[in-house]
């Protein structure tokens, strides 16, 4: 890759042109990064949109919110306890105003770079039940506009719904768009796999440049400012398939065939009282066309369930998945202050076709 920095690849399922599994940037280069939050682009992929700059590429930055629902820290920098909607949307244009003042940092024109939705903040899951075929045709229509070359996205099984929701948002977006985009994905909360996709070692220049670009996220260092360090390491790791190795147990699922389209059946080890307390998730997003997402929730999923050896066996009938790509999640009704999943997205193969991991189903 031009711009300085070393590329270790163990996944040759990366077509760039710089070779099998090894892209390469130029004058003609359009790379796009998603941020969920404030932050994220310059933990995940600093080192990356340098060595993009410095080839001569365009780059441009999503920053899919303003991370205004981030209360604890902000209680503790403004010393208040409420929290009302003033002082969220203050928070988030202050962390707004980092991102642009990291980007500046490492060279960028931020207001040439910087592209803000104002989604909410914790809310990204929700935006996408309320209205799943308006908010692709969005993305599609953003997609298209700027037609990137190289996409960078969340993992679809990263731990924070904000993050998981929008690598799969962004996975189905830029599929139906139809455009050649090269896509690697991050994760932040969950681990790295020791498998490592893609490693990007930022060169001496670079890592500097970043360590001054983190330094400027004065919100999130305030709490948690090792932690912060931790995360925005000099080694920055892709996949080109944005369903990572999830760190924890994943529920066994499969789709049997039957009437209405067939069933869903996940045996967990849960005790049955959980369910009540949760949501099932299904999107179905036939090839080329609108995903829909169906809510099951709280007492009528509990009463699906059936006890089994080891836990429960949870089954959803009637989901007309027919020649649709299957994506499903369960997540609590409410979140308290331990936001992070439990359970990661899952996609299904195939009707019939049991799985126990969480890898990509679109071929």
């Amino acid at each position: 890759m031009s711009g300085g920095g070393a590329m270790t690849v163990a996944d040759a399922a990366y077509p760039g042109p710089g070779g099998p599994g090894r892209p390469a940037f130029g004058p003609l280069s359009r790379l796009l990064v998603v941020a969920p939050h404030p932050d994220d682009e310059t933990i995940a992929a600093a080192g990356l949109m340098q060595a993009a700059r410095q080839a001569g590429a365009t780059v441009r930055v999503w920053l899919l919110t303003d991370g205004d629902n981030n209360p604890w820290p902000q209680r503790w920098v403004e010393r208040r306890w409420r929290i009302d909607d003033g002082a969220r949307r203050r928070w988030g244009r202050r962390r707004r105003a980092e991102s642009m003042e990291a980007l500046q940092r490492m060279g960028f024109d931020p207001a040439a770079v910087l592209q803000p939705f104002g989604w909410p903040d914790g809310g990204l899951t929700d935006r996408f039940i309320a209205d799943p075929g308006g908010l692709m045709i969005l993305l599609q229509r953003e997609l298209s506009a700027f037609s990137p070359t190289d996409l960078v996205i969340p993992a679809v099984t990263d731990r924070h719904p904000d993050h998981g929701t929008a690598g799969l948002l962004m996975t189905l977006a830029a599929r139906q768009a139809g455009l050649a985009q090269r896509v690697l994905s991050y994760r932040i909360h969950g681990g790295r796999p020791a498998e490592a996709a893609l490693a990007w070692e930022l060169d001496d220049s670079q890592w500097a440049s970043k360590q001054r670009a983190m330094t400027a996220y004065a919100t999130q260092s305030a709490l948690s400012a090792s932690r912060l360090r931790r995360m925005a390491g000099r080694r920055e790791v892709f996949r080109s398939d944005p369903f990572w190795p999830w760190p924890g147990r994943v529920p066994v699922t499969r789709l049997e065939p039957g009437p209405g389209g067939g069933s869903l059946v996940f045996d967990l080890g849960w005790p049955a009282r959980v369910l009540a307390r949760q949501r099932l998730l299904v999107v179905a997003a036939p090839p080329g066309g609108t995903p829909t997402v169906r809510v099951i929730a709280g007492p009528a999923l509990a009463a699906l369930a059936r006890r089994q050896a080891g836990g429960i066996r949870l089954t959803v009938q009637g989901l007309a998945t027919e020649n649709c790509h299957t994506f499903l999640k369960l997540e609590p009704l409410r979140r308290g202050p331990w936001i992070f999943d439990r359970c990661p997205w899952l996609g299904l193969p195939a009707q019939g076709a049991p799985t126990t991991d969480t890898r990509d189903p679109i071929p």
